[in-house]
């Protein structure tokens, strides 16, 4: 009985351990995702407003080989409407938020790995949004970080019961 319960307590000493290395392991990664997503945040109007600029330009390259005439007020509205299409900032929020359930799950004291599963899982959800909406080059190479990151913590969430 005694082997069996120093065994128990080494068993249970060593989850202990390997769950506090997999906690710290997570958070790096944790702060890498919201350096890149603040990077992210910071590009996007100007990524909207490249986008804007570059399908203004188009159209007026396109129009300047025919001979037709368009309303220029309807014409910028529906560059706008274009142009919003590509905002990410919804996605950035929702993103920010699982970040910030991502790191309260981790501080609870219970089984967490499913939950995580399903926060990591919402996350690459936003961040694919984000890519696809996404036309600058900028943005679109941290978004594949951003995926890479998760699907590190992916795998580490792996060992989390």
């Amino acid at each position: 009985m005694k082997a069996l319960g120093d065994a128990l307590t080494g068993v249970i000493t060593m989850r202990a351990a390997e769950g506090e290395h997999l906690a710290n392991e997570i958070e790096s990664r944790i702060t890498k995702l919201e350096d890149v997503l603040n990077a992210v945040d910071a590009n996007k109007t100007a990524a909207v407003k490249k986008y804007e600029t570059r399908l203004q330009q188009r159209i007026e390259a396109t129009l300047a080989k025919t001979d037709l005439d368009i309303n220029m007020d309807r014409f910028l509205q529906e560059v706008a409407i274009m142009s919003d299409k590509t905002d990410i900032t919804e996605e950035i929020v929702r993103f920010g938020s699982h970040v910030v359930q991502l790191k309260d799950t981790l501080k609870e004291n219970q089984p967490i790995g499913r939950k995580l599963d399903f926060l990591l899982q919402e996350m690459n959800r936003e961040v694919n949004t984000m890519g696809s909406k996404g036309s600058d080059l900028e943005i679109t190479d941290r978004v594949v970080v951003l995926k890479c990151e998760l699907e590190k913590i992916r795998e580490q969430i792996q060992n989390i019961e």
